[in-house]
């Protein structure tokens, strides 16, 4: 135990009364004497002691307010931020270039890829909670469902589950306890059911008829459409369920589908078959996963701590923070993305040397230097290397895979194009990417080829240098700004000292049908 650091921990006001953030307090405390808690509230702007008297703290370590991290950082403070995904996925580039002076921890790797491409000083970690004894795994007589309905106005609700499963579902009981405040009337035909009974139960007076029905259930429903740790989906793979979750962050990176779990999509997934034997087996793959990840959980404690005490060895900004910062920054990250990425680009990445990012963008870089825009325009700060939770899946040809560890791993190049809207009638257009490979290569690579994070195609490159042309077709609905994402995988597994084949990509047009 460190006897000499001093160590403030800052959390989202809400997690007083959640304890999600309580395990990593748990470590903490057992590794450093001193550590002192305190919770900020985002409404009412709070003072936090640390800005408003004496310098007494060695460590900042902030958990999910990262935005708070830029004010720590100009004061020079050694700082850890715990990101989510589920708050912090969609924030703009310039928010993770402010982190560079910090120390990251991930619990998404997803995020990780982001923070990573930006320059940061990352650490990815996976939690899992302790799975119960194999003796206790539920019965697979019968399907029985239940569904903490935190966001029933994206959809996750009893009518959903009705639509994919209907009367396969012999039973399904709602926690009805929205993030809102605001329990549903499950009796309103928004929510109402006919193919299967519902139970429910609400915090308060019957709060613990969730744990109770979460005993008895086999089938659970992840609530959110991402997650930044999915505590509650955890809880399910510790205890046997299925999961049947969102196809998004964390929910991917833990689900390989129809192996140990299954991803939808609730606006385009339609009803599927679950027989009880199938759904029985997928459960035991999400719990033993859950066996092995724990266990991995409890060996990398100690290198993270380990990563959480290097940040003192970071060289610290020598930049002075006004009075007026902390207000500054929080009015301009109310704003939205764009005014935030605006303050940030004024106020704090003019003060830091962009040097550790430029060099991370370099190796990319060598694959556009022929690039040619006509219409489009590439956006630098888009390119970023990385590994893809998407390409851990069968559906892309792999025998075999580790969905818990990842340690399928795949080398990316991603930028942005923009386009003007076509005035026609016609449902798409083309983006059009004419592609060099510059030398013959004895392995099979597969590209896969994501537009605005959505896998649009795939396609085997050849392995005799050449020329070639991708054609991938956009609805024109889509956003004007497209982020294309290239993921490269060799067909084999053993492919930790492969290198990259060399592709360019020397022009990009947008062509109209």
């Amino acid at each position: 135990m460190d006897d000499t650091m001093k160590t403030l921990f800052i959390d989202h006001k809400v997690h007083a009364k959640t304890r999600s953030s309580d395990f990593f307090l748990a470590l903490l405390r057992q590794n450093f004497k001193t550590i002192d808690v305190e919770y900020f509230d985002i409404e009412s702007q709070n003072k936090i002691k640390a800005l408003n008297g004496p310098r007494v703290y060695d460590l900042i370590i902030i958990w999910q307010l990262d935005f708070l991290a830029p004010v720590f950082i100009s004061l020079g403070y050694p700082t850890v931020v715990i990101p989510m995904y589920d708050g912090s996925a969609n924030l703009p580039f310039e928010h993770w270039m402010a982190m560079n002076n910090a120390s990251v921890i991930c619990f998404s790797r997803t995020l990780h890829e982001r923070v990573t491409a930006a320059g940061c000083r990352s650490y990815l970690v996976k939690y899992f909670l302790q799975p119960c004894k194999e003796s206790q795994l539920p019965k697979f007589d019968s399907l029985r469902g239940i569904l903490w309905m935190r966001r029933p106005q994206d959809g996750l609700n009893p009518k959903l589950i009705d639509r994919l499963l209907g009367s396969q579902i012999t039973t399904l009981h709602v926690h009805n306890a929205p993030d809102d405040g605001n329990p549903r009337l499950l009796k309103d035909p928004v929510y109402l059911v006919k193919s299967f009974p519902v139970t429910e139960s609400r915090w308060g007076v019957t709060s613990n008829d969730y744990f109770l029905a979460l005993k008895r259930a086999n089938v659970f429903f992840s609530p959110r459409m991402s997650e930044g740790i999915g505590m509650s989906m955890l809880e399910a793979f510790a205890n046997g369920l299925l999961v049947i979750a969102n196809d998004d962050a964390v929910h991917n990176e833990y689900v390989a589908n129809w192996v140990n779990g299954i991803l939808i999509r609730p606006d385009i997934t339609n009803v599927f078959e679950l027989n009880i034997q199938e759904a029985k087996d997928l459960a035991y793959n999400g719990w033993f996963g859950s066996v092995n990840g724990y266990q991995e959980w409890l060996d990398t404690r100690m290198h993270l701590i380990e990563f959480i005490k290097d940040t003192m060895l970071m060289p610290m900004t020598t930049c002075k923070a006004n009075p007026h910062f902390m207000s500054a920054i929080l009015d301009a990250y109310s704003l939205g993305a764009d005014a935030y990425g605006h303050f940030l680009r004024e106020h704090i990445l003019s003060r830091h040397s962009i040097e550790h990012n430029q060099k991370i963008a370099l190796p990319l870089r060598s694959l556009f230097h022929k690039l040619s825009c006509n219409s489009s325009v590439l956006d630098a700060e888009g390119l970023f290397f990385g590994t893809s939770p998407k390409s851990v899946a069968n559906k892309f040809g792999f025998d075999k895979f580790d969905s818990f560890t990842a340690y399928l791993s795949s080398q990316m190049a991603g930028f942005s194009v923009t386009h003007n809207e076509f005035i026609k009638t016609d449902s798409e257009i083309v983006l059009s990417i004419f592609c060099q490979l510059e030398n013959d290569d004895d392995n099979n690579w597969l590209m896969l080829i994501y537009i605005n994070q959505t896998l649009i195609t795939q396609k085997m490159l050849p392995k005799k240098k050449c020329d070639f042309t991708i054609e991938i077709p956009v609805l024109k609905g889509a956003s004007s700004r497209l982020d294309v994402l290239f993921s490269f995988i060799p067909s084999q597994l053993d492919f930790i000292n492969i290198e990259l084949p060399i592709l360019k990509f020397f022009s990009v047009h947008l062509l109209e049908i």
